[in-house]
């Protein structure tokens, strides 16, 4: 039984496959492996005026002039990148490439798919189910990472640490922020408000309880009796902004959720983060709210739809820290990606079902 590992910078095949042969010890001899070790993510995405920054993975900018119409999207490279490389695999490990319905039709033995990503939107799955392979993803292995490094992003704006740092790059000894009206704060007694609360806000609110914050949490989708059992204090979406003193997105709806009028029931003190999709948030409404004063601060780690121009501008504003989507990527990430997808080929090759079956 072949598998084929679509590895890239990130998932090497190198590392992965060690760590594999350990997991799937007992069906050694059964098993061969073959791998494609892809150039992404690259070094850096230049950005013009005009180019959308992806909200989700994007690794690289040579998108084709078709992408998101064969019913993936969020990939790296071509959209035919794996084309001529699956006919004979019996199962494949997927992350970043793209694989659509046209690419299925070459792997005739193809019996298993795991794609190392929560969402795993650059795999055709319907197509993958009408055909009889069996589907597996790896949600939550970056919950970790991403629960840091909101606090990270959050303790990084606060305390301005970027313009410490880019002062020092300029040969300048910023000493303004000893100015009260310029102070930051501590998190001891904050109120965190965290917009869904799911595996990422569940283990960012243990990591914020550490500090000594409250944690406010609003899901629709939870009961407020199992938010308190995890130790977050339910409110509706409206009390929650009112009340918090730091607001930071964990959703992954595909409606908007911040727009101008829930920005204006926040406090002016408040700091906004999105470390989740660009989607959830008005950017404009949210550069109309900053200058305004309307709330204290904005950090990001995703983007909308407008064009980098507009991104630039918005970056710049003394009030805002942003970075390109780094929240999910982390050594640990890659170890947990690693564990759980040779998990769930050792249950596959046992007859057992899937631990996460899509």
């Amino acid at each position: 039984m072949k598998i084929f590992i679509a590895g890239d910078r990130y998932f090497q095949p190198e590392i992965m496959i060690p760590r594999l042969r350990q997991i799937l010890s007992d069906y050694s001899g059964q098993l061969v492996f073959d791998s494609v070790k892809l150039p992404y993510p690259i070094d850096y995405i230049p950005l013009s005026d005009d180019y959308v920054v992806p909200t989700g993975m994007a690794w690289d900018h040579n998108m084709d002039e078709d992408y998101g119409t064969k019913g993936v999207r969020e990939y790296y490279g071509k959209n035919n990148t794996l084309k001529g490389m699956l006919s004979d695999c019996d199962i494949l490990i997927i992350h970043g490439a793209a694989l659509p319905a046209d690419i299925l039709d070459e792997a005739k033995n193809l019996k298993l798919i795991c794609c190392m990503r929560g969402g795993p939107v650059n795999l055709d799955l319907s197509c993958a189910k009408s055909r009889g392979i069996q589907c597996t993803n790896s949600p939550g292995k970056n919950a970790q990472g991403v629960a840091e490094y909101t606090v990270a992003l959050a303790l990084a704006h606060i305390r301005h640490i970027p313009s410490g740092t880019e002062g020092l790059a300029r040969d300048q000894y910023i000493q303004r922020y000893g100015d009260y009206n310029l102070l930051g704060y501590e998190l001891e007694g904050k109120r965190f408000g965290l917009v869904g609360f799911g595996r990422i806000a569940q283990r960012l609110c243990r990591i914020l309880k550490g500090f000594g914050c409250e944690v406010l949490a609003f899901d629709p989708f939870m009961k407020g009796e199992k938010i308190q059992e995890l130790g977050a204090e339910p409110r509706d979406l409206n009390t929650l902004l009112e009340e918090a003193d730091i607001v930071s997105l964990h959703a992954r709806s595909k409606e908007r959720l911040i727009g101008s009028e829930e920005l204006a029931r926040m406090k002016p003190s408040a700091l906004l983060i999105n470390t989740a999709r660009g989607n959830l948030l008005d950017y404009r409404a949210l550069r109309d709210a900053l200058e305004a004063g309307r709330i204290a601060g904005a950090a990001l780690d995703v983007f909308g739809t407008e064009p980098y121009a507009f991104y630039r501008e918005l970056s710049a504003m003394p009030n805002v820290t942003a970075t390109p989507h780094m929240a999910g990527v982390s050594r640990e990430t890659v170890a947990r990606g690693i564990e759980m997808t040779g998990e769930e080929i050792k249950r596959f090759l046992a007859g057992q079902p899937l631990a996460y079956s899509m």
